[in-house]
């Protein structure tokens, strides 16, 4: 689970905001706060904010900082993709700087680097526990220190520490190279986090469709009681032969108007025409592409397998949904977050995290004020992190919708258009 975020000097956030899913002291919806040890933590959290406020950037930080650890760079003259505050020419020599607090099973962790788009100046690693923090390697551009002892594997470590690259992260290049010493937090960004763009799509879906697996059927249940008109989700395999220099990383494309999505697996990839049923007039199946569907059922098939995870099984999830109602009806969004809630206990483990302009999700019956977060760009393009907890005298019967949109907890637009928008120019 994501305890905590610190970002500074990234895209649109200029100084050091903190993003928390620690609960905070309020009672109001305490009965689904999962409890962990002597810790409260949010299963959601979702931020609002203007167009262009910010909100975006926060799910890029996460995605950008999730890719480096996970892949890494490869080349030792290999540029790092962080993309710096541009607005003020003083930060263009900082370093951008990240930091997660997270939970792994029952132990709290964090993890933090800083880097310029040609080194990594920064990173280490630390055990937070109830009143003091153990230290388990840290980072000073090139020199590494580690601070605890790990058995086997320490000879193998002190061999890495030495050869890790400039611009590769020290556990990055461990994990890579099969040394397992740090593997609990590793595995938490490569497996356990999942970010959603608002055009990302789940690439086994077809496949779990062709294989008759549990997703699929819930899945196709979902979009018959959500009223899309599909009755369910079909594909078949086909033949298809690709140039040898065809890029690995494709899941998907489009030929002749048809979807196929690509299992890959070399010489024995696996290639599946995916599309939907609708019912005729007569209740027979009837054929529709994906480019015959709404933009609105496309997305939801697209987000639906993450619901499933959060919500089937045991697996600890968090997911990150960048434009969550994109395409969607707000009485569609939170039916779905309402649902997704519904499974939520003091023993749950998964967590979403969303931005939104829905504001049918700001009611305090289905949102706690510490799940609710505000995006705003100050007039010199700086974004910084509100959260509606932070508001002293905010009640909990207080009409959150209504103020939001009154603009009491910015992050509405600073409309400056007067007039007709036909005006000509010079009238």
């Amino acid at each position: 689970m994501l305890l905590e975020l610190r970002i500074e000097n990234y895209r649109s956030f200029k100084e050091e905001v903190v993003f928390s899913m620690e609960a905070g002291r309020q009672k109001k919806l305490r009965e689904r706060v999962p409890k962990v040890g002597k810790r409260k933590v949010l299963p959601i959290a979702a931020l609002y904010g203007a167009n262009a406020s910010g909100k975006s950037n926060l799910v890029d930080a996460i995605k950008f900082a999730q890719h480096f650890i996970s892949g890494g760079t490869h080349k030792p003259d290999e540029p790092i993709d962080t993309r710096l505050f541009k607005l003020d020419p003083s930060y263009k020599d900082r370093p951008s700087r990240f930091a997660f607090t997270i939970l792994v099973d029952d132990t709290v962790y964090e993890y933090g680097f800083a880097a310029t788009r040609f080194e990594v100046v920064g990173e280490w690693l630390k055990e937070i526990k109830p009143a003091s923090e153990k230290p388990i390697f840290h980072r000073e551009r090139q020199k590494i220190s580690l601070d605890g002892a790990f058995d086997d594997e320490t000879e193998k470590l002190n061999v890495f520490k030495e050869t890790t690259r400039k611009n590769l992260l020290f556990l990055t290049n461990t994990a890579l190279n099969d040394i397992h010493a740090f593997d609990a937090v590793f595995q938490w960004f490569a497996e356990t986090l999942t970010v959603l763009s608002p055009s990302s799509y789940y690439t086994r879906l077809a496949a779990d469709v062709l294989n008759q697996q549990p997703l699929a059927e819930f899945v196709s249940r979902m979009l018959r009681e959500l009223d899309t008109g599909v009755s369910g989700l079909a594909v078949e395999k086909i033949d298809i032969k690709l140039p040898n220099d065809f890029p690995q990383v494709v899941r998907r494309l489009m030929i002749s108007g048809k979807t196929i999505d690509i299992l890959p697996g070399g010489d024995d990839s696996i290639f599946m025409h995916s599309y939907t049923h609708h019912l005729d007039l007569n209740g027979e199946a009837v054929a529709f592409e994906r480019e015959d569907e709404s933009d609105g059922t496309l997305r939801l098939i697209d987000i639906l397998p993450m619901f499933h995870e959060l919500t089937h099984g045991d697996a600890h999830k968090v997911f990150i949904i960048d434009e969550y109602d994109r395409s969607l009806h707000t009485s569609l969004c939170q039916a779905l977050v309402s649902s997704y809630l519904n499974r939520v206990d003091v023993d749950f483990r998964s967590q979403l995290i969303l931005t939104t302009h829905n504001v049918l999700l700001m009611d305090q019956d289905t949102l706690r004020r510490d799940e609710m977060w505000i995006v705003e760009r100050d007039r010199n393009g700086a974004s910084a992190l509100i959260c509606l907890d932070d508001y002293e005298g905010l009640r909990s019967d207080k009409d959150i919708q209504k103020s939001y949109l009154r603009g009491y907890f910015g992050g509405i637009p600073r409309i400056l258009m007067a007039g007709s928008l036909f005006e000509k120019c010079g009238e």
